[in-house]
């Protein structure tokens, strides 16, 4: 997709933050240093990043559903499902009004 334009550029989101990535090395969580910090690529790319720590909070915009954390997971699946039935209920109703 070189030259394109970031698909998700002027949406906003929440990620693991470039600090956490930074340390989680240290604990064990990742085997070695990243090659580039997620916060710091996306906000590159365009994405507004709505969080500066991680707290398990979740941020829906438009179809991008994004977490800060792994304590965000439940909360992901919940509002994944939640946007698919939502998608498929539109998909209904347009090839019935059809």
């Amino acid at each position: 997709m070189e030259g394109a334009e970031f698909p998700y550029k002027g949406y906003s989101a929440v990620t693991f933050s470039d600090k956490t990535d930074g340390v989680s090395p240290s604990i064990g969580y990742l085997p070695g240093q990243m090659p580039c910090f997620v916060q710091e690529s996306l906000k590159d790319k365009g994405v507004i990043i709505t969080n500066t720590s991680d707290t398990g909070a979740t941020h829906v915009h438009k179809e991008l559903i994004t977490g800060d954390s792994p304590h965000a997971s439940d909360s992901i699946g919940y509002l994944g499902m939640t946007k698919m039935i939502e998608f498929e209920i539109a998909r209904v109703r347009a090839a019935t009004a059809a």
